[in-house]
């Protein structure tokens, strides 16, 4: 049996806590069983939905655990991924589990909200950046999510993407870059 990396508990399950009833709860889980990392069905559905190519550079959005991330980062042969996210504990999480992929060269986490981002001294701008379950982009924090989509179009490359949660599994966001 896998041990247990982390997990984040979506709003959805955090209402139903006392309810008896499973059928709507959502976890995304992270867990290790013989070095694979194993994605929940909803997770795996946005990662199999994303329009990503070998060479892309690509910003995760509230990247917890690191669990999407790690699994993108075996399609981006010759890209980046970088995971940010604000919780300290979060990122050490991912940082831990995701070692080989850091060591690689094809994943980087960091710790910063997006309203606060900013691309490093030399760094690329990204080619997809994408978010699941993060209020400043999801309607929940309206001012953040303002802030969030200026730093958005700043860090996004010319024809660059971003999606958000929300549609089936996906929704593309337009913004102007």
């Amino acid at each position: 049996m896998g041990r247990k990396i982390g997990f984040v508990r979506t709003p959805a399950s955090r209402s139903r806590r006392g309810d008896a009833s499973t059928q709507n709860l959502e976890y995304l889980i992270c867990s290790r069983h013989d070095e694979e990392m194993k994605l929940s069905k909803r997770l795996a559905e946005i990662v199999e939905a994303l329009p990503v190519k070998p060479g892309h550079r690509i910003l995760e959005i509230g990247c917890g655990p690191g669990a999407a991330a790690r699994a993108l980062s075996e399609k981006v042969s010759k890209g980046h991924i970088v995971g940010i996210d604000r919780s300290a504990k979060a990122i050490a999480l991912a940082e831990k589990s995701c070692r080989d992929e850091i060591a690689s060269g094809r994943l980087s986490f960091r710790k910063v909200a997006i309203e606060n981002f900013e691309l490093t001294k030399g760094e690329k701008k990204f080619d997809l950046i994408f978010a699941v379950r993060v209020g400043a982009l999801d309607g929940r924090h309206p001012e953040a999510g303002e802030l969030a989509l200026e730093v958005i179009r700043k860090v996004l490359a010319p024809g660059g993407r971003v999606f958000i949660d929300g549609g089936k599994p996906l929704k593309e966001l337009k913004v102007n870059s």
